[in-house]
């Protein structure tokens, strides 16, 4: 197999700031190219990330009129959903500035886990203290729906979520003694009222009736969980013992396979994509690398990150990975769309900065 060829750009500030100010208006559109939204910690805001993979830079603060506790960018970017920080109430930012207040009613808790399917049109929100799991599913159109679940029949609270695209299917890793069990949890099609602009009632979200959690198996550790596209698969990392499962037909048969172990280079694989139906993206945190699994039986290859890979989050664009979470570092992402995989840097915020700097290495495939 041919060498993969990694190239690492190391880009400086190329937009002027009242450029990017413009950009934050509530009800303008961004204008170029864009990445997509990102979540940037420092600020407490959402912001966008401007240009193309191996010249971009942050864009400055999106503004939704209310304070942010947290906020999570949907894969592709262009929506996140925001904790506000009075009520810990949800709101859908948009990349257009466009905002859809209440989808959740106020709480006394945020949300301990939001973790959205694979294309972003819906989300599963977990409050550990209160018990309480609500599905959100229209996140790509104009009238997001909100339903409650059922997860009274869990034996405990879970770490791990994940939701299919049909928002029909949720699985659940719950912990126990040196172990974690895998739920599937039923979740019928949503079909409470949209969330206009005006807010939905506190506790107006329609319930989705009662489901039983059915035990698909048992993990030793469950360190990312996650569906296949707009399949009802998933895919399961075991960092413990550096594996990553595949679950065929989580709602029926459910069989599990390992699809990847140390021998393919997983080390701490902490986020799993699928890319296809044919690629598994895994992240690894123990060696610093990003491994590609092959489903039809393909050797693995692994890619050199020059980073820690926490996330695989789905950027805006064809096969675009960010990497690591914002920090006052640059921000890494990877390019998986061209013939060639690239791992690039989008620099931190910083205003004044007004060189561009390259530096190209190269890294062959374990």
């Amino acid at each position: 197999m041919k060498k993969m060829i990694q190239t690492v750009l190391l880009t400086g500030a190329l937009l002027l700031p009242r450029f990017c100010a413009a950009q934050a208006q509530p009800e303008s559109k961004l204008s170029g190219p864009t990445l997509g939204l990102m979540f940037d910690a420092a600020s407490a805001s959402v912001r966008p990330i401007l240009g193309i993979p191996g010249a971009a830079t942050l864009g400055a603060p999106l503004s939704p009129g209310f304070a942010i506790a947290q906020a999570f960018v949907a894969p592709g970017g262009a929506h996140a959903l925001a904790i506000e920080k009075q009520g810990f109430r949800l709101a859908l930012v948009r990349a257009s500035g466009a905002v859809v207040r209440n989808l959740t009613p106020a709480m006394v808790e945020a949300p301990d886990l939001i973790e959205f399917s694979p294309l972003g049109d819906t989300a599963a929100v977990y409050y550990r203290t209160s018990e309480r799991l609500f599905v959100l599913t229209g996140l790509n159109g104009q009238s997001p729906r909100v339903v409650q679940a059922d997860a009274s029949t869990l034996p405990s609270a879970p770490h791990r979520i994940a939701v299919s695209e049909d928002a029909t299917a949720l699985l659940l890793a719950v912990p126990g003694n040196n172990a974690a069990a895998l739920y599937f949890l039923p979740n019928v099609a949503p079909a409470s009222r949209p969330a206009d602009r005006g807010g939905m009632a506190p506790g107006a979200g329609s319930s989705s009736g009662s489901a039983v959690a059915r035990r698909i198996g048992n993990f030793q550790s469950v360190s990312a969980l996650r569906f296949a596209g707009a399949s009802h698969d998933a895919l399961v990392a075991e960092g413990s013992t550096n594996t990553v499962y595949a679950i065929l037909d989580a709602p029926g048969a459910a069989q599990v396979s390992a699809i990847g172990s140390a021998r393919d280079g997983l080390s701490n694989p902490v986020a799993v994509e699928s890319l296809d139906t044919r690629r598994v993206l895994v992240a690894n945190a123990g060696s610093n690398k990003l491994t590609m699994l092959y489903r039809e039986g393909n050797s693995a290859e692994s890619i050199a990150c020059g980073c820690s890979p926490a996330v695989l989050h789905k950027l805006a664009g064809n096969s675009i990975y960010r990497l690591t979470v914002p920090s006052n570092g640059p921000l890494w992402v990877l390019d998986a769309g061209s013939s060639e995989a690239r791992v690039l840097a989008v620099p931190p915020d910083r205003s004044q900065a007004s060189t561009l700097a390259a530096v190209t290495a190269e890294g062959a495939r374990r």
